[in-house]
């Protein structure tokens, strides 16, 4: 039970840092333009 919730949180912080990533190229992307 335990091992599973660290892996869903690991997934979560994963994706949320995805997001960040991708975030951050449509403001670079926008302000180069």
């Amino acid at each position: 039970m335990m091992e599973k919730k660290d892996q869903v949180l690991q997934l979560k912080s994963e994706n949320q840092g995805g997001l960040i990533l991708i975030l951050w190229m449509i403001i670079f992307s926008t302000t180069l333009a």
